[in-house]
């Protein structure tokens, strides 16, 4: 008996509602792009989140001059056209140590090569940016008179809302810096895997953020099971994203920590169908543990320990031998005495002999099978025998009268009125052969019965 497994909520029906509601929050964002003015022409300051838009343009344009965010007042809000996101600027702020006109980092918001000609305060002083060296060290035009905290009014954009799809291909790096703090929450959607993840922190010590995945599955045939998941320097942002293979009926889950690999889903996978003669099942790993194979030839389904496959549970025995009334279908065969394949316990096959019951035979319970067994005993019928002997002893059966004997008249000896016999009883023995014993042949005897018909599970 095949393991049967309820399906998965089909992935083209998840993929289908997953797309509406992004459309729905692509056309509201859409909506919103009339308001927006050109690249690099500011609009009016607002409150971050409610302000109307104020600049438009790519991902490019937002880290390119004019489009600093210093250049605008706080709550200037940036629809970045390519990747239909919303970017809201606000203050960059740490502390940092001071030589001279040198700033040292120390902590808070790192620094990057836009705050050249920004003004910025450190410790209440004012100055302005002139050289970026690296994102832990600027230079500045006066030097302040002491370390402290730092301010750059505006001077970061942050996301605020909106996604980014595009083929996996194009999900943003972190190398680059083409992702960073300031993009947390940010949403790209892979239209072609069918799955979304966000920008979010790994390590704040160490200033390491990562992809996590929110939702999707992905499905198509195995052969394009993805491969580039988890790639450096965003490991781990994969971790449980779905692929459904079609032509194999599994749902496979990706781990990527500690290392990168690929783990059957038992439960949200059914059998994958095919033979074993021809073998038809598929390579398979130590991570595919639970792999379960339908032979359709042999109406039997196998299970992958991660190391070979053995019968699933709930299969009839190999060889059980059954009576029916009509063909009992597939995984059986008529015990007619031909040479067949049959299927063995790991998915390979092998080649038997059957028991022939052309003629039929009855079936006999024991501590072994044996097969067929020829009729045994008598095999023909005998006929009666005559009698045949001699008798020793005395045949005479005759009687005669009885002997005479003189009386007197009056008183003395009383006598039979008239003359009369005796049996006699032969005295001897018979010897010889007795009437020949006889039997009858096989099959002659028959009872009343119902024949069936006897097959085998192969």
């Amino acid at each position: 008996m095949a393991v049967a497994l309820k399906k998965i909520k089909s992935p083209a029906d998840e993929g289908a509602q997953i797309n509406d509601n992004f459309r729905r929050l692509k056309d509201a964002l859409g909506s919103l792009t009339g308001t927006v003015k050109t690249p690099g022409t500011p609009g009016a300051a607002g409150v971050p989140g409610k302000s109307a838009l104020a600049l438009q343009g790519t991902h490019a344009n937002r880290s390119t001059a004019p489009n600093f965010a210093w250049k605008f007042p706080v709550g200037t809000e940036f629809y970045e056209t390519d990747r239909t996101s919303v970017y809201v600027n606000e203050d960059r702020t740490g502390t940092v140590s001071v030589v001279g006109t040198a700033l040292t980092w120390t902590a808070g918001d790192l620094f990057d090569a836009t705050l050249v000609g920004a003004p910025i305060s450190v410790g209440g002083f004012g100055t302005s940016v002139t050289t970026f060296t690296d994102s832990t060290h600027i230079s500045v035009s006066a030097a302040p008179p002491g370390g402290g905290a730092y301010k750059v009014a505006g001077g970061k954009w942050i996301w605020l809302t909106g996604f980014y799809e595009d083929v996996f291909a194009s999900r943003p790096s972190s190398s680059g810096h083409d992702m960073s703090k300031f993009d947390v929450g940010f949403v790209f959607r892979a239209s072609d895997y069918r799955a979304a993840w966000r920008w979010e922190i790994d390590d704040p010590a160490l200033f390491t953020f990562k992809w996590v995945r929110l939702y999707g599955l992905y499905d198509d045939v195995f052969a394009n099971r993805p491969t580039g998941l988890s790639a450096s320097p965003d490991l781990g942002s994969d971790e449980g994203f779905l692929f459904y293979a079609t032509n194999r009926n599994h749902t496979w889950r990706w781990s990527a920590n500690p290392s990168n690999f690929w783990v059957v889903q038992p439960q949200l996978s059914i059998p994958m169908q095919g033979t074993i003669s021809p073998d038809q099942k598929p390579s398979l790993g130590a991570n595919d543990s639970g792999f379960l194979f339908y032979s359709t030839d042999f109406d039997r389904t196998y299970l992958w320990t991660g190391a070979a496959w053995i019968d699933a549970p709930e299969q009839r025995p190999r060889f059980e031998t059954g009576m029916f009334a009509v063909d009992p279908g597939l995984g059986w065969h008529i015990l007619d005495g031909s040479t067949v394949t049959a299927s063995k316990a790991d998915g390979t096959t092998q080649s038997i002999v059957l028991a022939n019951l052309a003629t039929p035979a009855y079936a006999k319970l024991g501590t072994s099978a044996t097969g067929v067994n020829a009729a045994s005993g008598a095999t023909t019928s005998d006929s009666a025998g005559t009698p045949a002997g001699t008798f020793a002893g005395n045949l005479d059966t005759t009687s005669a009268p009885s002997a005479t004997v003189a009386v007197q008249s009056g008183a003395g000896t009383t006598v039979a009125t008239s003359t009369h016999t005796h049996t006699v009883t032969p005295d001897g023995t018979f010897t010889g052969t007795p009437m020949g014993t006889h039997s009858h042949g096989p099959n002659t005897l028959e009872l009343r019965n119902l024949v069936f018909l006897a097959y085998i599970r192969l």
